[in-house]
């Protein structure tokens, strides 16, 4: 895992996939290289009615741990895992 400041966010994410919104996304995960980029300051700063830092990571390791691209599965999965831990903070208060 990665954890990028926002111009190394924002580069990675053009270098990615150019038609993603930086902005709108705070994790990529790349099952054929391995690695994950995360957005440092989302899981630092949560605002209300945006994932949690908890929900972000999770969602990222969903991808590794299924192998898998598809989100809505992907997002499934991590809201599981999070109920299980009774954290249902999906979203940051």
């Amino acid at each position: 895992m990665v954890i990028c400041d926002e111009p190394s966010w924002k580069y990675a994410v053009n270098d990615v996939n150019p038609l993603f919104d930086a902005n709108q996304i705070y994790g990529v995960t790349l099952r054929r290289v391995k690695t994950t980029f995360l957005r440092g300051t989302k899981l630092l700063h949560s605002f209300p009615g945006q994932p949690s830092s908890v929900y972000i990571v999770a969602h990222e390791l969903a991808h590794i741990m299924l192998n898998s691209e598809d989100e809505a599965t992907v997002t499934q999965a991590a809201a599981k895992w999070m109920a299980e831990r009774n954290d249902f903070d999906l979203l940051a208060k």
